[in-house]
């Protein structure tokens, strides 16, 4: 609907604008086009969670990142960070100063020049000869790199050399080699035990129970439920000569929490930051361009059923799962149109086409006289019968749905359907043994709109009680 603007009249009072009545209405109108674009007819939609999020979880939407051409791309030093498709290159990119191309898989559309922003990195074209066991990569100042013994190269010196340059201890002065043969000399300090093993070049460091320890092993511990209001942890003091020290659980949590995190005895509670308003997540999602900048899209177009699905004049192209199906959709032409699983599709890798299907059923033990039913799952939702074998005397009858079936389940064998029951086809095997019935020409078939299976009933005509087994084979048309 185009906005309704109220005629207000050429001056105050002339008479010459709309009456009050159909003033409001128009009023009613431009309000209800709002609030059935942007929310349930009833209330406006808060697209935004409480972190500034825009959060479509559960709301119908579309989004688009297509242009036709990669000229078509807006310019990528307004759209920072933007990810768009360009359909002529079969790409995605993204804008960091220019649109950048992402490398895509081999199976499509190679890229076979890209500009890698890290120069530094290693690729196997740089490296100019074969790997070797135990070689090191040495680079050759060039952009390439040579695989080569560990240590050689031009001073790199031996890797097993018996020196050390420094040692580097927090808080302290380093420890820093004079010459080659300068030693390194480790001192036990108070309850510590130092003791070395020259054959395995091991240094065994034990530490014994001070004054004031009781040199508990931690993990020997009873389990305890933590207080965070009164209890306390023990920590390193950095401002205090790293001594040991134990601090209150509340305290640290204070110390932790900062904007929009607050504390108080020892628990943490957050608070939403800047609020977005109605009209601010309505200009957003209906601009000419929605800019994310660093905010994260949550994508979940699920519903139960069929029946719930939005309009899908509507929401034209857009996407959505139905868990009472397990299918997906989109929506086109003012309807919803249900997409396949590669798995469901006829002819091999993916085509589609109509593929030979056999499938073998066997009924229960039924009596003679007695009938059992049977359904054929994998026949399809159309199909072209071509062969029927059973393994004894007995009457087969093939369906177009269940109800058709129950309602043929009286008809004495020798008596013709009658037409449109839903009979596609039946059998009647008199000879003993195995009987093939070869079906020329096809007989086709399909199946009502909410079957999934082809139902068949089986009479066991073989004189005694037992199983009848039934092999039918087709040409699967429709999955």
């Amino acid at each position: 609907m185009a906005k309704q603007t109220i005629n207000i009249g050429a001056s105050a009072n002339d008479g010459t604008g709309d009456p009050l009545r159909n003033a409001f209405d128009k009023v009613n109108d431009n309000f209800n086009e709002i609030y059935f674009g942007a929310g349930s007819g009833s209330s406006i939609t808060n697209f935004f969670d409480s972190n500034g999020n825009l959060d479509l979880v559960g709301k119908p939407h579309k989004i688009s990142f297509l242009y036709s051409q990669y000229a078509d791309l807006p310019a990528a030093s307004t759209y920072h960070g933007a990810v768009a498709h360009t359909h002529d290159t079969g790409s995605l990119y993204y804008a960091h100063g220019s649109w950048r191309r992402l490398l895509a898989d081999n199976s499509l559309n190679d890229i076979t020049s890209y500009t890698d922003p890290l120069s530094k990195h290693v690729y196997l074209a740089n490296i100019t000869n074969t790997e070797t066991a135990d070689y090191v990569l040495k680079t050759n100042a060039d952009g390439t790199y040579t695989w080569a013994e560990g240590g050689s190269g031009g001073g790199g010196g031996d890797v097993n050399q018996n020196a050390f340059s420094s040692i580097v201890v927090a808080g302290s002065s380093d420890v820093v080699a004079d010459s080659a043969t300068d030693s390194f000399t480790l001192i036990a300090g108070s309850n510590v035990t130092l003791s070395t093993n020259a054959t395995n070049d091991a240094i065994t460091i034990n530490a014994s129970a001070g004054s004031g320890g009781s040199g508990t092993d931690l993990n020997s511990l009873a389990g305890g439920d933590i207080d965070v209001a009164a209890d306390s942890i023990g920590f390193v003091d950095a401002n205090d000569s790293n001594a040991s020290k134990k601090e209150s659980i509340a305290d640290l949590v204070s110390a932790i929490a900062g904007s929009n995190l607050t504390a108080s005895n020892g628990v943490l509670s957050a608070s939403a930051g800047s609020s977005y308003s109605d009209s601010d997540a309505i200009d957003a999602v209906t601009g000419a361009d929605l800019d994310m900048a660093g905010n994260k899209v949550l994508f979940n177009n699920v519903y139960s059923t069929e029946g719930d699905l939005p309009d899908a004049s509507t929401y034209h192209g857009m996407f959505a799962h139905v868990h009472g199906t397990g299918a997906a959709y989109f929506a086109h032409s003012g309807q919803w149109v249900q997409l396949a699983n590669n798995s469901d599709l006829g002819g091999g890798g993916g085509g589609g086409g109509a593929s030979r299907v056999t499938e073998t059923e066997t009924t229960s033990s039924i009596a003679d006289g007695a009938s059992a039913s049977v359904e054929y799952a994998t026949l399809g939702k159309s199909f072209s019968l071509q062969k029927v074998t059973v393994d004894k005397q007995c009457w087969v009858r093939i369906y177009s749905d269940t109800s058709a079936r129950t309602a043929d389940a009286g008809r004495t064998q020798g008596t013709d359907p009658a037409d449109g029951s839903g009979v596609i086809a039946e059998f009647i095997a008199t000879g003993s043994g195995s009987t093939e019935f070869k079906i020329t020409p096809a007989i086709s078939g399909w199946l009502d709109d909410n079957e999934t299976e082809v139902p068949v009933a089986i009479q066991n005509n073989s004189g005694s009680a037992g199983t009848v087994e039934c092999i039918i084979q087709a040409l699967k048309i429709e999955s």
